[in-house]
């Protein structure tokens, strides 16, 4: 289960970084519109440029795939503000919960879609910053 969760979290960020179009489906979520649009967070962006997706990998495995947990462990890792790493925590929870056996394979067409599709759009509305300023 473990390593199930953690190939969905890695199928987000995978998808988010290469998906050419998106699909903006109005999702339930708990997000904080613009909570990564801060000099502290785009600053820890641009300094784990190149580990931030492994970190998130390595949260979003530790918790099992579970929101608060990985908030806590990605805002440890990479130094991000509560509310900018919640984002992320969110993020690999929309996977896990809304793409669980489309993402089986990460690298499926239907994981995409499916990570696109629910959790893509409150993932960078939740940030507040372009996908271009995200490491992903």
């Amino acid at each position: 289960m473990k390593f199930l969760l953690a190939f969905a979290a890695l199928a987000l960020f995978v998808q988010l970084a290469a998906a050419g179009t998106r699909a903006h489906a109005a999702v339930p979520h708990r997000y904080l519109a613009g909570a990564c649009n801060d000099a502290q967070d785009l600053g820890a962006f641009k300094s784990h440029w190149g580990t931030f997706q492994n970190s998130v990998d390595q949260c979003a495995t530790g918790c099992l795939g579970g929101a608060d947990c990985s908030s806590s462990c990605i805002q440890k890792a990479i130094g991000l503000t509560q509310a900018c790493a919640t984002c992320f925590g969110q993020g690999v929870a929309c996977v896990a919960t809304n793409c669980y056996w489309k993402c089986l394979n990460p690298a499926s067409p239907g994981c995409a879609q499916c990570s696109i599709q629910h959790c893509e759009a409150p993932l960078l509305s939740c940030a507040g910053v372009p996908k271009s300023d995200i490491p992903m």
